[in-house]
């Protein structure tokens, strides 16, 4: 399994790409990368489905945070 911090800016990247790809409103944007992070941790983890289940989340809420947070501070 990759390190998470990696994971995080996969799940950031692909959230772009398929926003673009797909013209998809930025509301659902956090709702993608939850989805795509457990999806990750349940078929790459190697824990229990509960912790896989917790960490894909936290992947996912991290992926969304760090993109929102990067976003606002560009706009200053």
């Amino acid at each position: 399994m990759l390190e998470m911090t990696i994971v995080v800016a996969i799940i950031v990247g692909l959230i772009q790409a398929i926003k673009g790809a797909l013209d998809m409103p930025s509301r659902f944007a956090p709702l993608l990368a939850i989805v795509l992070g457990v999806g990750y941790t349940i078929f790459f983890g190697d824990i229990s489905l509960q912790e896989e289940i917790f960490t894909g989340i936290v992947a996912g809420l991290t992926a969304s945070g760090l993109y929102s947070g990067g976003k606002a501070t560009l706009n200053l």
